[in-house]
């Protein structure tokens, strides 16, 4: 079920049976050459709203922004600040526990969100006692990490991975047009503090990632993967 295409009735019969609601949230930024700019919002929101067709829950609208500052140096960035997250949240825990709903997934698919968010989550769940959030990485999934370690080893790396590629090349066949790249090891990540020096250790946008890994058979295997995850996540709680 996926709440913008429900009507008010419907919502309510729902409201009546169960509370749960999984929100994707992801991030609008550069992901290498060839990568969508929206690669990290989609992949959340095309597991989730899978997700809630499986265990017929409520796949919630998706917040395609994220804390991508350090990504601001290059072309199809849309930021917003730590700040921005938490108020945005502090609204939508409110609207969503007015109506009922007291059961929240966040499925994540943009690692700049994992500190906003557990920050946000430890301030505002004091102000809304009667929520019980999770908040997941569609990677940290079980079963996931290990997938991704199998297929690509030490060069999956931190940012235009082949494991995102490949889901994008999977579900949006038509939209991405794959080239091939070069592939810089790295075996630690360097510390930068501005998007500037970001750019500088990184100038292709592609941290310590081989992207031309990515294919469109992995894709699937690990999109399926990604939902048995989160659905028996769901099942579970």
């Amino acid at each position: 079920m996926i709440f913008r295409m429900m009507s008010r009735t419907e919502l309510e019969d729902y409201l009546s049976k169960d509370d749960l609601i999984i929100l994707p949230v992801g991030s609008t930024e550069q992901h290498g050459p060839f990568g969508l700019l929206g690669t990290d919002h989609l992949l959340s929101e095309k597991i989730a709203e899978k997700v809630s067709e499986i265990t017929q829950t409520i796949a919630g609208p998706t917040l395609p922004y994220g804390m991508s500052i350090h990504h601001s140096e290059f072309k199809g960035v849309m930021t917003i600040k730590t700040t921005t997250i938490m108020a945005v949240f502090r609204d939508i825990f409110w609207s969503l526990d007015k109506q009922g709903f007291r059961r929240i997934l966040i499925l994540n698919g943009h690692g700049g969100n994992r500190n906003p968010f557990r920050a946000m989550m430890s301030e505002l769940l004091n102000d809304f006692p009667e929520l019980e959030v999770k908040f997941r990485c569609w990677w940290e999934g079980e079963g996931v990490t290990e997938l991704i370690r199998k297929k690509f080893g030490e060069q999956e790396g931190h940012h235009s991975s082949p494991s995102e590629l490949s889901m994008t090349m999977y579900l949006f066949p038509n939209d991405v047009k794959k080239t091939k790249t070069e592939y810089r090891c790295m075996i630690e990540r360097p510390v930068f503090e501005t998007a500037i020096l970001f750019k500088e250790h990184f100038p292709d946008g592609i941290v310590g990632s081989n992207a031309n890994l990515a294919t469109n058979v992995h894709g699937k295997q690990l999109f399926k993967k990604c939902v048995e995850a989160m659905a028996k996540e769901i099942d579970n709680w």
